[in-house]
């Protein structure tokens, strides 16, 4: 059951998927928008780790 404090988005691309859960309200989108690019980083930096070993 989706949380109602949380809009849910969904990207599939060939092989992944993403979902992000953004607060419904928040006042600071710049920090938002930081955190995502973080969040995608790490997680691309991860998996290109694993494929390369």
């Amino acid at each position: 059951m989706p949380d109602p404090k949380y809009d849910k988005i969904e990207i599939n691309g060939a092989e992944m998927k993403i979902c992000l859960e953004f607060p419904k309200k928040y006042e600071a989108e710049e920090a938002i928008r930081q955190d995502v690019k973080s969040i995608l980083s790490f997680a691309l930096q991860e998996q290109l780790q694993k494929h390369n070993n």
